[in-house]
């Protein structure tokens, strides 16, 4: 059968076939004679429905899905921007960087100190001890640089496994105090920290590495250069490490520095007598054979002068086989006084050094010992 709806006209000349369907008839009937129809082309589909008293006329032909505006599509960081979560994420990845850099800094101006501490505290060999210092301040100048350039996910778990095993570390080391506990920690000799305060900084070290994944990036396409910002990272802690003992930076890598008082490095608690009149203090190895030769010239050009305006002391690392068998070999004509090593490794990144202290303030280092002509100048009143 042939109808045409009131109002209705096709696009095109093609037979448009319809069914009535009775009331509470099943619509499988309806479905099995689809097989039957002709195809009609896609620009003369109608859809149609009318409700005559007890029928239901329908079009038997496939109806297009309702197209829906598409809505834009953001991919990453970018669409993460305004997101209070990934501000915070943001800030966090920012000060973990900060950190990390002033670590690298603090430890890279004296990596034998770094070495040092990893033989003292866990029991490294020398050649190990000094690989691992130059790769552990490599890896966190690439950490550094990479959580402000390249946050994907690989690169934030580094980060955090790294401020987890240092905060595993002082951990332990609050526990299980070492005997003569060392001074560098996370920032090398520029901050001195007690067991408990260098645990708890690593602890807020671990957040700031958990809040920097809220500012992952989540971006499908990541460009091999940005890659590149850990890599150049690495390469410049390497190079500083590297360089750094040649450079005359112990001004910045110590806490021996003019105008400082004695009693903030604790060096009163060794000397007391610091604390009133002019004194040359000498930091010096036992177990070098050098400092006979500078200790017999100390001898003869300020210790053994009569009436001395500056009096004469040694600062050594604690050690009674050493003590006497320095004592025997080199003649000090000066006390010299057993220090723990971490009160004394602040105080130097080579041996020898020596300052000058007035009244219990410091007013003068040397990164060896002075000179003839500063030796004698020293045991006049006025030298200088």
């Amino acid at each position: 059968m042939r109808f045409r709806a009131p109002g209705v006209h096709c696009m095109a000349p093609t037979v448009t076939v319809f069914s009535f369907v009775r009331a509470g008839e099943p619509r499988s009937r309806l479905h099995g004679s689809r097989a039957l129809l002709p195809a009609a082309p896609r620009d003369a589909h109608r859809s149609l429905t009318g409700v005559s008293g007890e029928g239901l006329l329908s079009e038997n032909v496939l109806r297009t899905p309702a197209s829906t505006k598409p809505q834009p599509k953001t991919s990453g960081a970018r669409g993460s921007a305004l997101r209070p979560l990934y501000l915070i994420g943001l800030l966090g990845s920012v000060g973990l960087a900060v950190v990390l850099g002033f670590s690298v800094w603090a430890k890279a101006l004296d990596p034998a100190g770094f070495a040092e501490q990893m033989v003292r505290d866990f029991g490294f060999g020398t050649g190990l001890a000094w690989l691992t210092a130059i790769f552990v301040i490599g890896l966190e100048a690439a950490f550094a640089f990479g959580l402000l350039g390249a946050r994907r996910r690989l690169l934030l778990a580094g980060s955090t496994l790294l401020m987890i095993g240092f905060a595993g570390l002082a951990a332990f080391q609050y526990f299980f105090p070492p005997e003569d506990p060392s001074s560098c920690g996370c920032f090398g000799n520029l901050v001195l920290q007690s067991p408990l305060q260098h645990m708890i900084v690593n602890v807020l070290f671990c957040v700031l590495a958990g809040l920097s994944w809220l500012a992952l990036d989540r971006s499908r396409t990541f460009p091999l250069w940005r890659w590149l910002v850990p890599g150049a990272g690495f390469v410049l802690g390497v190079a500083l490490a590297l360089a750094a003992p040649s450079l005359p930076v112990d001004h910045l890598a110590t806490q021996l520095t003019p105008s400082r008082e004695v009693a903030d490095l604790r060096i009163d608690e060794i000397i007391p007598e610091l604390q009133e009149g002019r004194h040359l203090v000498l930091l010096i190895d036992r177990a070098d054979e050098q400092t006979c030769t500078d200790v017999g010239r100390v001898n003869e050009l300020l210790a053994m002068v009569p009436g001395a305006a500056t009096a004469v002391w040694g600062l050594a690392e604690e050690s009674p086989e050493l003590e006497s068998q320095f004592f025997w070999q080199c003649s000090p004509y000066f006390e010299v006084r057993g220090a723990p090593w971490g009160v004394l490794k602040p105080l130097y990144r080579t041996m020898p050094r020596s300052f000058l202290v007035e009244d219990g303030t410091i007013t003068g280092v040397w990164n060896e010992v002075p000179s003839e002509a500063a030796l004698t100048a020293f045991a006049d009143e006025g030298g200088e």
